[in-house]
């Protein structure tokens, strides 16, 4: 997860759509429910997405972790 880059926010009627980059260097607009890599988007907001991540490591106790990846401007304000 840590390879793709949240750009935009984007407002649809009452719904969000994520503008992410990807390592490949493509922009795609996603949505909630869609597949990112290893897992699928739960929720946009705003301030950026949630990815509920498939851990794939027979030593974990988890086989999901979230991972919040918000856009660059309020990652930078919360440092």
């Amino acid at each position: 997860m840590s390879d793709i880059t949240v750009k935009g926010v984007l407002q649809s009627g009452s719904t969000y759509l994520a503008m992410v980059l990807g390592p490949n260097g493509k922009t795609y607009v996603v949505r909630q429910g869609d597949s990112l890599r290893d897992g699928t988007i739960r929720s946009i907001t705003p301030q950026g997405l949630v990815v509920i991540q498939n851990i794939n490591d027979p030593l974990s106790t988890q086989s999901q972790r979230e991972v919040r990846k918000l856009l660059r401007s309020f990652s930078e304000e919360a440092k």
